[in-house]
C-alpha cells in the first residue's frame, strides 16, 4: 500500500511538472486582461475632442462649485448670525464640504477626459481602417473586407464600403469572363494583329485576376 501511494504521488507530481504555467501563454486570462491597447489612433482628432470635452467639463465644474460655494456661504452666514456658538462647527463643515467638492470635481473632470478618449477612439479607429482599405482599392486590390469592432462608430459606412467591394468583385469576375472569351476568339482568328490584341487582352486579364486574388 505504501508503495502504491508513493507511486501515485510521483505520478501527480510529474503531471504538475509537465503542466506549464500559463503566464506566458498569449491566450491566458492574465494576458487577455492586461493586453495593451492603442488608444491614440488619430492623435490630432482625438486630442482635439478630448480637449473640448475636458474644457466643457472644467467650465461646468467651476461654475457649479462657485454656485454651491455661494449658496453654502450665505447659508452659513445666516446660521452664524442666528447661533454664534455654532461658528466652529460651521467652519469645519465648510472646509470639509470644500475638500469633498474639489475631490468630486477632479474625479468628474478626469472621468470626462477619459470618456472623451474612449469615444473618439471608437471613431478614429474605424476611420483609419477605412482609409487603409480605400488605399488598397486605389492600388487595385478589391478582394478584402472591412471588419469593425462591435461598439465602433461608422458601421453603416463600413457596410456600404463592403457592398461596394462585393459589387466590384462581381463586375470584375464578369469582365474576366468576357476578356477570356475575347482573347480566345482573337487567338482562334490567327494573324499577327489578332495575336497582338490577344496578348494585350491577356495582360488586362492578368491584372483583373490579380485584383480579386490579392
Amino acid at each position: 500500500m505504501a508503495t502504491e501511494a508513493l507511486q501515485a504521488r510521483q505520478v501527480v507530481t510529474s503531471e504538475k511538472v509537465r503542466t506549464p504555467v500559463s503566464a506566458e501563454n498569449p491566450n491566458s486570462l492574465k494576458t487577455r486582461l492586461f493586453r495593451r491597447r492603442r488608444y491614440w489612433i488619430d492623435a490630432r482628432y482625438q486630442k482635439a475632442g478630448t480637449v473640448i470635452a475636458f474644457g466643457g467639463a472644467l467650465a461646468f465644474t467651476v461654475a457649479f462649485n462657485l454656485l454651491m460655494h455661494t449658496i453654502f456661504r450665505n447659508g452659513a452666514a445666516r446660521l452664524i448670525e442666528l447661533a454664534p456658538e455654532t461658528t466652529t462647527i460651521i467652519q469645519q463643515t465648510s472646509r470639509a464640504f470644500s475638500a469633498a467638492s474639489l475631490f468630486a470635481s477632479l474625479v468628474f473632470v478626469i472621468g470626462v477626459a477619459m470618456l472623451g478618449v474612449g469615444l473618439t477612439h471608437r471613431t478614429a479607429g474605424p476611420a483609419v481602417k477605412l482609409q487603409k482599405h480605400m488605399q488598397r482599392v486605389i492600388d487595385g486590390e478589391i478582394n478584402h473586407k472591412v471588419t469593425l469592432r462591435k461598439n465602433d462608430n461608422l458601421q453603416p459606412l463600413a457596410d456600404t464600403f463592403n457592398r461596394m467591394l462585393q459589387a466590384l468583385q462581381e463586375r470584375t469576375t464578369q469582365e474576366i469572363g468576357s476578356l477570356r472569351d475575347l482573347a480566345a476568339r482573337c487567338e482562334a482568328a490567327g494573324g499577327p494583329e489578332c495575336k497582338a490584341i490577344a496578348d494585350q487582352l491577356q495582360g488586362h486579364l492578368q491584372d483583373k485576376e490579380r485584383s480579386i486574388s490579392a
